[in-house]
């Protein structure tokens, strides 16, 4: 699918400088990205093992954050994303949501795991053998104490 016609790269990226860690030359992400299908989904699989080792061969070049290549999956058009979005960067991209938002939906679904409700009952426990505490309610919900003056 060679086409020197055809952008691979998309339009407004949130990203569109990157650093090259190799040769210390920043480039702009159309160019990185190029025209070549094949050769960008070969750059991508480069880019992911690269990210898996920790020796990034690319990094953003406004927050130094190591970035790899995703794809739009509608439109197949590339983009760099950075590995940690952690706000420190005005290129956001991930989304509209801060990464707090992203943990807070993901772990409501969740809620609490055998684990965790076994560590709570740990503490329930604990505070049943401190003469301190006179009576201690405890559901899934939480717990509430009462403390002996």
């Amino acid at each position: 699918m060679k086409s020197e016609n055809y952008a691979i790269a998309v339009e407004n990226p949130a990203i569109t400088e990157i650093l090259d860690l190799r040769s210390g030359d920043y480039f702009r992400h159309d160019l990185i990205i190029g025209s070549d299908y094949e050769e960008i989904i070969q750059l991508r699989l480069e880019l992911q093992t690269l990210r898996k080792r920790k020796t990034p061969r690319y990094v953003c070049s406004l927050c130094n954050t190591p970035v790899y290549l995703v794809s739009r999956f509608d439109k197949r058009r590339f983009f760099f994303r950075h590995t940690l979005e952690d706000g420190r960067c005005p290129a956001r991209t991930r989304g509209d949501l801060s990464q707090d938002e992203i943990d807070a939906i993901k772990y409501n679904g969740v809620k609490e795991s055998d684990r965790h409700l076994q560590m709570k009952d740990w503490v329930v426990q604990s505070l049943y053998a401190d003469p301190r505490f006179t009576s201690i309610y405890w559901s899934y919900l939480g717990f509430r104490l009462t403390k002996v003056l």
